[in-house]
């Protein structure tokens, strides 16, 4: 119901028919978490809301360039799609980087499944490209270990700040390097009049190599996935309420007065959302009968 496939210039609003909480915007839900069944079940759908991010490389672009970096880097909250990044909150919109590499993972997913060329060649090598350029601007390289390092970020979890080498943005971001020096290969070999046209304004002949460099070098992908399954084995088996008090108190030491008002309050105001919007559609429907 949600979700606007007639139009390309729109996505899904990341709180669906729950509340108007967040404006309407998209996050890396779409991606995610909604994309898959599109791919499955409407490959068409799934390609309009790609085409989405398609439509936005340009503001991407911008907002790299915002925060100093080169390439796309997609914004923590999209709307239409020259808006650039939309969250009201500058902490989130500038250390949530992982939504970068979650629209390149959407678009390793989409063709893993329709093995759609055309969109490939039109719009998804393109943000492959430009989404790999900005990770390779955004590492840092530890000389002492011989190896890059994405520094202060959030990741999924949004209750651990500032984190350092987070296994899944280090994981997806490793990913976008990798697909990136994939498709350039092919797209050379297998379809030079395309990527003429793109190395002609891209400029990759000159990029692919920092792009193997980078995916060769960031930090310990293997580890990081097995210290964060470790994490995940340690809840196994626990009690709802054991796992909601493991969530509140987390990695960083003791549950803070802060954090517990912070997610008291989204809880309810996400009642009150569900609450709000379902009497509103349901008097709009009455006013309709009503009418007619």
């Amino acid at each position: 119901i949600m979700a606007p496939l007639h139009d390309n210039r729109m996505n899904i609003g990341a709180k669906g028919m729950s509340g108007k909480g967040y404006f309407g915007h998209t996050f890396w839900d779409t991606e995610v978490y909604m994309l898959p069944y599109f791919v499955w079940n409407d490959p068409k759908g799934a390609r309009s809301l790609l085409e989405y991010r398609y439509l936005s490389l340009d503001s991407a672009r911008k907002n790299a360039a915002h925060y100093g970096f080169e390439g796309a880097r997609y914004p923590w909250e999209a709307a239409w799609i020259t808006d650039g990044e939309t969250c009201p909150e500058d902490h989130f919109a500038k250390l949530e980087y992982h939504v970068t590499a979650d629209v390149t993972y959407g678009v390793y997913l989409y063709y893993q499944v329709t093995h759609d060329m055309d969109f490939m060649l039109r719009y998804g090598c393109e943000i492959l490209f430009e989404t790999a350029q900005f990770w390779r601007s955004r590492l840092d390289y530890n000389a002492q270990l011989d190896r890059y390092e994405i520094l202060d970020v959030i990741g999924p979890d949004e209750f651990t700040h500032h984190a350092n080498n987070n296994a899944f943005t280090n994981y997806l971001a490793h990913l976008n390097l990798t697909l990136a020096v994939q498709w350039q290969e092919r797209m050379k070999r297998e379809f030079p009049k395309e990527y003429s046209r793109l190395n002609k304004r891209l400029g990759l002949d000159g990029k692919v190599a920092a792009w193997q460099e980078a995916a060769a070098k960031l930090a310990e992908i293997e580890q990081l996935r097995l210290r964060q399954t470790e994490k995940l084995e340690s809840i196994a088996g626990l009690t709802q309420d054991d796992a909601r008090q493991m969530l509140l108190n987390r990695l960083d030491g003791e549950l803070t007065h802060e954090k517990a008002m912070r997610i008291a309050a989204y809880e309810a105001q996400t009642r009150e959302d569900a609450d709000n919007l379902a009497r509103e559609l349901i008097g709009q429907a009455l006013a309709r009968c009503a009418a007619d």
